[in-house]
């Protein structure tokens, strides 16, 4: 019973130490959490319980070294007739703890990733400081009073009228009183000393509550030093075995590791409609892309990366969920009604977003075309999502995306720098997914970008005689029509014009890639973030007499680009040559921050050289095409696998194509009838795929109808 006698005794002053500076942090750590998390539910578990370990165990080290350096100078006062006070003991321990719990403060606020440090470092060392004055108030007021008793209620009524008065001043600072604890205005001098006023008021409630609880439980026993100790030990067993439980116990060194220094940002940069052939650094003759060239040189560049599906909908729903479309259902369907042709992504699917929303990042999207707008099920998880197209003019510019980027980083970064909690002043990693729109047609690029690359002549389109339409975008619009439909060839005039407009889209959305990197480098998000840069599907022009995309599994529809950018701790740049498809983002993602994989997903995370990794494509009719004669010969499901060197083609209506497309990557040569052996076992090999999944619930999920929505996909070419 005797945790607070003052005697120097060494044990009784190390378990003094340990005790009351342990439980001290341990109490001030676990308000604040719950402080912070009415104010900001997402923040992971983990986070919180490791902060509190560490604080709990660094406040009980520190604790020790007090007594430890207070019992020695006492012996050599009392064997040396020292001057010093042995209370000046105390504050070469609280000098000792500060320096201690700077480098905690360091870890706590992330030196390489956050903003305003400095700041950030003195609201800690002034909680080590107000700790060492709170430890010498105890000691000497505990010092005079016989009863331990009653040393036990002031204590505690000190200690939690400290907590008070520290919690609260940082929170009404932070909340009405902005500008940190550097502008001592008037007002703020107030305030802060109504606090304080306040937290002595409360000082005096609390020994008030605890005498009269002490005579209510009067016949209760207090607890001894074994107690407290086993409190502690206790809390941190608990709060470690946690940590373990909800995380990914394989690797539990890295997962420690990516609390410590905080679980990377993970960034997704998805451009619409590129075709992989036409990345300079696949390979493309022209320098269409130096910006998209710089960051793959320097990271993972996937140089066989498939789209699941040609069209945009199905495609980023995969991505998402990690799942194919025949999975999670989102993809033409007969269930559709008019004017859309598809079903939506079903609330039954759990998407990239919803995992880490869950588990503490910022989940924001901001999209540039209709089909990922939230009416089609894509928003799910996010807690912000900007999907707010222009109702007249559809799809928005990759300028106007930067700004729309840029303003919530600002504001993000604004918030930020606000923050004024001790402990748990961390910054929460994004999880950001940035949609560009222009290289999808129409191809109209701006200027200088319009003319960069030789081929063009506006002179095909206008000339083009077998429309009524007025505008160039209309008349675009239906020559690639009329190609699809094999009412017009396409010729190379023709081709040459669309791909130097294309390319040139190319070009632009470039520029606005670099100036969003150096954005990102410029709020310190760059190093150690998970950057992706990749594509939903290509693009056809003329290929197997085709225009556009989600008609067919081709590669100029289905290959597109892929580099990743993993946190500077996690890999080296290197050249990948496996193929891979997008559903594997979704497991990578997790795989990289440290989360569990959920068991009921497509996707496999990226080990290379993988055997078992199968690579499959789908797209599903529109219902409508079968009823349309210009159309009927397009009316057919299609499933690509790929093996190897080999890609087979089933097709419902039992065309199926074989194609070895290394030596073949135009897929000029069908090869089913020359190697039907090779072709029986792909169609066996998928319709064991087949079998090896229970769909997720989704063709009842119809979109709402939306008018402005069905005038941008009739611009685009998706209603008629």
């Amino acid at each position: 019973m005797n945790t607070l006698n003052l005697q120097p005794s060494f044990t009784r002053n190390i378990v003094h130490g340990f005790c009351i500076w342990g439980i001290g942090w341990l109490v001030f750590a676990i308000i604040e959490a719950l402080l912070h998390l009415t104010r900001d539910p997402i923040l992971h578990l983990s986070t919180v319980l490791l902060t509190i370990n560490v604080y709990t165990i660094a406040g009980a080290v520190a604790g020790m070294i007090v007594a430890c350096l207070q019992h020695f100078i006492r012996r050599c006062r009392r064997n040396t007739r020292n001057i010093f006070d042995a209370e000046i003991v105390c504050y070469s321990g609280c000098i000792t703890s500060i320096l201690l719990c700077a480098g905690l403060a360091i870890i706590s606020n992330k030196l390489f990733l956050k903003t305003q440090l400095p700041a950030a470092i003195i609201v800690n060392l002034l909680f080590c400081a107000f700790c060492g004055g709170m430890y010498l108030l105890l000691l000497r007021l505990s010092s005079g009073i016989a009863s331990k008793e009653t040393q036990r209620r002031v204590l505690f009524a000190l200690y939690i009228s400290l907590c008070a008065f520290l919690l609260a001043g940082t929170f009404i600072n932070e909340s009405f009183l902005p500008g940190r604890f550097l502008d001592l205005t008037p007002k703020r001098l107030m305030v802060n000393g109504a606090i304080i006023g306040g937290c002595c008021a409360l000082f005096f409630i609390v020994i008030g509550l605890l005498n009269v609880l002490k005579k209510i439980l009067s016949f209760l026993p207090l607890p001894g030093a074994a107690a407290y100790l086993l409190l502690l030990f206790g809390v941190v067993a608990w709060g470690t075995a946690e940590i373990v439980l909800k995380t990914n116990t394989d690797n539990f060194s890295k997962e420690l590791f990516t609390i410590l220094t905080q679980r990377p940002s993970v960034i997704i940069i998805s451009i619409d409609t590129v075709r992989a052939d036409h990345v300079s650094c696949y390979g493309y003759e022209r320098n269409t892309t130096p910006n998209i060239d710089r960051f793959a040189r320097e990271n993972s560049m996937f140089k066989r990366a498939y789209a699941p599906a040609p069209w945009t909908l199905p495609s980023y729903a995969s991505l998402m969920t990690g799942c194919y479309p025949s999975m999670h259902n989102a993809h033409r369907s007969e269930h559709a009604k008019p004017p859309y042709f598809c079903t939506k992504l079903s609330d039954n699917n759990v998407t990239i977003a919803e995992i880490l929303s869950k588990h503490g990042y910022d989940t924001a999207g901001i999209i540039a075309g209709t089909f990922c707008k939230a009416v089609f099920g894509l928003g799910q998880g996010f807690n912000y999502y900007d999907d707010n197209l222009d109702p007249w003019g559809g799809e928005r510019r990759a300028h106007e995306i930067n700004e729309l980027v840029f303003a919530w980083l600002n504001n993000r970064e604004t918030q930020l720098a606000q923050q004024k909690f001790l402990l748990f002043n961390v910054t929460l990693p994004v999880f950001l997914f940035i949609h560009y729109f222009d290289p999808h047609q129409s191809y109209m690029p701006p200027a200088p970008f319009d003319t960069r690359y030789p081929g063009r002549d506006d002179t095909v389109i206008y000339a083009y005689t077998s429309t009524s339409a007025a505008s160039y975008k209309e008349k675009e619009l239906e020559l690639l029509t009329d190609v699809i439909k094999r009412k017009h060839g396409l010729s190379l005039k023709e081709k040459n014009h669309l791909m130097a407009l294309y390319d040139g889209e190319l070009s632009f959305v470039d520029d606005a890639v670099g100036k969003l990197m150096k954005k990102l480098q410029e709020l310190k998000l760059f190093a150690q973030s998970m950057i992706i840069v990749t594509s939903d599907h290509g693009e056809s022009f003329g290929e197997h007499h085709l225009m556009t995309h989600g008609i067919a599994l081709y590669e100029d529809n289905l290959r597109v680009p892929l580099i990743i950018k993993y946190p500077s701790w996690r890999k080296q740049p290197e050249v990948v040559v496996d193929p891979v498809s997008l559903v594997d983002i979704f497991p990578e993602i997790l795989n990289t921050v440290s989360l569990p994989i959920p068991e009921n997903i497509q996707g496999i995370v990226f080990q290379f050289p993988e055997k078992t990794r199968t690579i499959i494509a789908e797209n599903f009719q529109d219902p409508t095409w079968k009823r349309r004669q210009d159309l009927k010969h397009l009316a057919r499901d299609l499933k690509a696998i790929y093996s190897g060197d080999f890609k087979y083609l089933w097709a419902s209506d039992g065309r199926c194509e074989l194609y070895n497309i290394t030596d073949d990557p135009l897929e000029s040569t069908n090869l089913v009838d020359k190697l039907p052996q090779k072709a029986q076992k792909l169609n066996a090999q998928l319709e064991r795929w087949n079998r090896s999944f229970i769909p997720i619930e989704g063709n009842k999920d119809l979109p709402k109808p939306d008018q402005a929505i069905t005038e941008n996909l009739r611009s685009l070419g998706y209603v008629k």
